[in-house]
This record gives C-alpha cells, sequence and structure tokens, in this order.
C-alpha cells in the first residue's frame, strides 16, 4: 500500500534534518577546542556542569512541544484552523507559567546545589551561580521557542527550520569561541547564549505566524489544554527520567572524580551523541507524518514508514559508529591533543557502541507519540532508572570513565530491548515484519565490523593507506546496505527521490 506521507517526503524532511545537525556536528567539531582551552578545563567543566543540571528540567516542557507537532499535524489534516490555533496558544500559556515558577526554583537551588553535592571551589561559586541564572532564563526561553518551531516541523517545513536554525548555531558557537578566546569569562558567555535565544524566539514566532496566519489572535481553550496535558502527562514522566539516564553517570563523575575529569568524559559523550542528528532526523520527519497516517487511521502506512527507518537508520549508523571506535584515538589525539586521547579513548569506543544500540528504537518511540500512547516509553523509562542509577554509581566507583560509559551503554540496550517488545506487544508492528528490519542491518554491521578491524591493522602498519582503506570500506558498506537492507520496493522509491532531488 503506498503510504500517505510517502517515504521520499519523510526522507525530503530527514535530509533536511541531518544536513542541519551535521553542520551543527561540524561547528562544535572546529569551536569546542576553541573553547576549552580558550577557558581552561575547571571552568568548562562548570559550564557542562550547568548544562547538565539544567537538562534535568527539560520535563518544565511537560512534551507539550510534542503535543503541539501531533495536535498541527492531525489540526491541518482535518482542516481545523481554529483547533490548530487553540493547541499552539494554550501550549504557549501553559510553558509559560511553568518557567516562571521554573526559574524560581532554579535560583533557589543554586546555593544547595554548588557549594553542598558539587562542592564548586570558592573562588569559583558567585560566577558560576550567575552563569546558572542567565544560562536558566536562556534554557527556558529555548523551551519557548520549540512550541513555535514545532508549527513549521508538523507542516513538515524542515527546510525553513533547518536553515534559521544553522544560522542561529553557527553565530552562537563562533561567538562563544571567540569571547573564550579574548578571555571573556563564563558570565559573558552565558549572556551571548542568552542573547541568542531571544533572537531565536522572534524568529520562529515569526515563521510560525506566517504559515498558520490565524495563531496572530492568542486565545485560551481549557478542553485543548486538558488534551495537551492528558497527551504530555506520561510523555512528562519520560522528560523527568531522561536526565536521568542520560546524564547519572555525569553528576557522579562529577561528584567523586571532580569537575576537571568530567570535562574528559564530556567531550567523547558530546562527540558521539552528535550522531544522534540522523536519528532525531528521522523521528522528528517521522512524528508528523506518523500523526498524518493517524488522523486517516492508516495502521499499514504507519507500519511500512516505522519499519523502513529501522531499517534506513540501524544500517546507516552502523558506519560512523564504528569508524569512531576504529579510529578514537587518532581522532581525539587530532581533534583535542593526546592528553585527551589518553583518558577519552575508551570511554569513546564504549558510548559509540551505546549510541548504535540505542539509535534503532527511535522511530518506535515516535510511533508510541503519534498514536497517542506515550505511557508505554515512560513506564519503560522508570523501571530503567531503577536499573541504571545503581549501575552507574558502581560503574564510576570501580572502573571510573570507563565504567560510566559501560553503564550507559547497558542501560541503552535495556531501553531498546524494551521499546522493541513492547511495539510488538502493542500490536503497533508485526513481530515478524520487525525480525526482518532489525536482522539484516545486523548483518551489514557484522561485515563493516570486520573491515575496520583490517582498516585500524592498516592505520597501524601504513597510516597513508587509511585514506584508500576508509574509501573501500565505505563503499563495500554502501553495497551491502544497498543489497541487502533495502527491499526491491524501498529501492524504487529511493531511485525516484534522489532522481526528483537532482532534478529539482
Amino acid at each position: 500500500m503506498e503510504s500517505v506521507a510517502p517515504l521520499r517526503q519523510v526522507l525530503r524532511n530527514t535530509l533536511w534534518n541531518i544536513g542541519g545537525q551535521v553542520f551543527g556536528f561540524l561547528v562544535q567539531f572546529v569551536t569546542l577546542p576553541w573553547i576549552v582551552h580558550g577557558v581552561g578545563v575547571t571552568a568548562f567543566g562548570i559550564w557542562g556542569l550547568i548544562g547538565v543540571l539544567l537538562s534535568y528540567f527539560a520535563f518544565l516542557d511537560l512534551s507539550l512541544r510534542l503535543a503541539v507537532v501531533r495536535f498541527v499535524s492531525q489540526g491541518m489534516t482535518r482542516e481545523d484552523a481554529a483547533g490548530v490555533r487553540q493547541a499552539v496558544w494554550s501550549a504557549v500559556w501553559i510553558l509559560g507559567f511553568q518557567s516562571l515558577a521554573g526559574l524560581v526554583v532554579l535560583i533557589l537551588l543554586t546555593r544547595p546545589l554548588f557549594q553542598h553535592v558539587f562542592a564548586i571551589p570558592a573562588g569559583w561559586y558567585r560566577v558560576a551561580a550567575w552563569v546558572f541564572w542567565v544560562r536558566a532564563a536562556g534554557f527556558l526561553l529555548e523551551l519557548m521557542t520549540g512550541l513555535f518551531r514545532a508549527v513549521p516541523v508538523a507542516l513538515q517545513r524542515m527546510d525553513r527550520v533547518i536553515r534559521w536554525s544553522a544560522l542561529l548555531t553557527l553565530i552562537q558557537s563562533v561567538g562563544l569561541a571567540g569571547m573564550a578566546q579574548l578571555g571573556w569569562g563564563l558570565l559573558r558567555m552565558a549572556a551571548w547564549v542568552l542573547l541568542v535565544q531571544v533572537v531565536s524566539l522572534g524568529v520562529f514566532y515569526r515563521m510560525a505566524l506566517r504559515m498558520v496566519p490565524d495563531l496572530r489572535r492568542p486565545t485560551w481553550d481549557k478542553a485543548t489544554a486538558r488534551s495537551l496535558l492528558r497527551f504530555g502527562g506520561w510523555s512528562t514522566v519520560s522528560y523527568l527520567v531522561e536526565p536521568v539516564l542520560l546524564h547519572t553517570e555525569k553528576l557522579l563523575i562529577g561528584r567523586w572524580a571532580g569537575v576537571a575529569q568530567l570535562t574528559y568524559y564530556v567531550v567523547p559523550y558530546q562527540l558521539v551523541t552528535r550522531l544522534w542528528s540522523v536519528t532525531t532526523g528521522f523521528s522528528t520527519a517521522l512524528l508528523p507524518a506518523l500523526s498524518e497516517t493517524d488522523a486517516r487511521r492508516d495502521q499499514a502506512a504507519q507500519q511500512d514508514l516505522t519499519l523502513q527507518s529501522i531499517r534506513i537508520i540501524s544500517g546507516v549508523m552502523a558506519w560512523p559508529v564504528l569508524l569512531m571506535v576504529v579510529f578514537a584515538r587518532p581522532l581525539l589525539a587530532f581533534w583535542m591533543g593526546q592528553e585527551f586521547a589518553e583518558r577519552g579513548t575508551l570511554p569513546l569506543r564504549v558510548l559509540a557502541v551505546g549510541l548504535w544500540v540505542n539509535v534503532i528504537n527511535w522511530p518506535v518511540f515516535a510511533l508510541f507519540q503519534a498514536k497517542g500512547r506515550p505511557d508505554r516509553p515512560a513506564l519503560y523509562h522508570l523501571g530503567e532508572a531503577c536499573v541504571y542509577v545503581p549501575l552507574a554509581y558502581v560503574g564510576v566507583r570501580v572502573l571510573g570513565l570507563p565504567g560510566a560509559a559501560l553503564a550507559w551503554t547497558l542501560r541503552m540496550a535495556l531501553d531498546s530491548y524494551l521499546l522493541l517488545r513492547g511495539s510488538v506487544r502493542a500490536g503497533f508492528l508485526p513481530a515478524r515484519g520487525l525480525g526482518s528490519a532489525l536482522t539484516n542491518p545486523l548483518a551489514v554491521t557484522a561485515l563493516l565490523a570486520g573491515l575496520s578491524l583490517g582498516a585500524l591493522q592498516t592505520w597501524t602498519a601504513r597510516p597513508a593507506f587509511v585514506l584508500t582503506a576508509t574509501a573501500g570500506w565505505l563503499v563495500l558498506g554502501a553495497y551491502t546496505f544497498w543489497t541487502r537492507v533495502l527491499p526491491p520496493q524501498e529501492r524504487r522509491q529511493f531511485l525516484r527521490f534522489w532522481t526528483r532531488w537532482f532534478e529539482a
């Protein structure tokens, strides 16, 4: 059956998403060494710690961004402009109240967090507190911006979203690198981030108005607000638990090893998680497409799109992950210097493996959201947290940075197992189709792993041949992906998509 939201449309939006994420990765890859070496290891550890602490308050979003994407996508499919306006503005009022309350809480938590929990050095406390407050304001503005950004995302206009996001990312990162090199300090850097967030809010607000002119009239609807909160209730549980699942090991490193050691873990972590750009690109494009098929009650189209995405993501992600595992040491040495290579190589390799294990479940998570069933992932995340926190503690205390990475990777494996198994038990995906979508990419990964070992030996014995080995590795992997992972129907869809892309 031909999907209402065909694969080529999802691919087009995915390419824009991935392009924007790759651009952001390259910008960070270039600017991060300038920032780290400009402010120093201790200062950057404080900067990273503040970022981790703020991520724990992502629950203030109440999953309203995902709810807006789903409601706007379904509302526009049903030609319900009034419902779209009510959904967006009701979400804005809810988040505005939440943000003000959250900012007060963050200010009150500053002293106990910085003086008693993480023992920030006395000479850094005042600066760290002001940086925390300024970045908290910017963080809350970013949450608000996400609601207006959700409108073009729901309308599948990722081209406009990515162009502006990429420009703002470039401006922010280059500004931070320049300030670090000029010695302007963390507080001015935080003020710069806040200013960029204000501009970003204005940009995406105007973009949403152009696409849905009815949004010019703010409104409030109790029934819509209840629907948004009902959808976001279980999703909020996931957001409450998500920082625990993603960052507990970092807080434990900061507590038991010190903020300087945290830097040697955060840098490899940021490098690995940048590869999530591929999976977020797919899931961001999938959510409005799957929501549209849900509004049309086309379950066959939903299953086709989800299984296609699992096959594509797991096969494609095998290449950069294995490349990162093989060349972790020379990559870190070239990027950050020999000291980072000595301390961060093993954590980087373990984290990369965990990333690949986890990416296969992102389309399934989007499917649960589109079905209006965020309760299942939320319950899985609660169970994972009970396992992960003690596991991370033991890993950090016994093995240090590699132990933290291992705990994170094991948690990722558990997350994938629960989501995939749950999608079959809920009847959202067929067991046979899901097994086929996973088996073929595993074969490709096994092939690439063998080739990676050969590439590593080439690098060790004859570095001059490393480019040739890598090129051959990519070509053979691409051929195997095309012939063994994608079925004939999807190959035809790919060819039609690329033909129209180049013609355009």
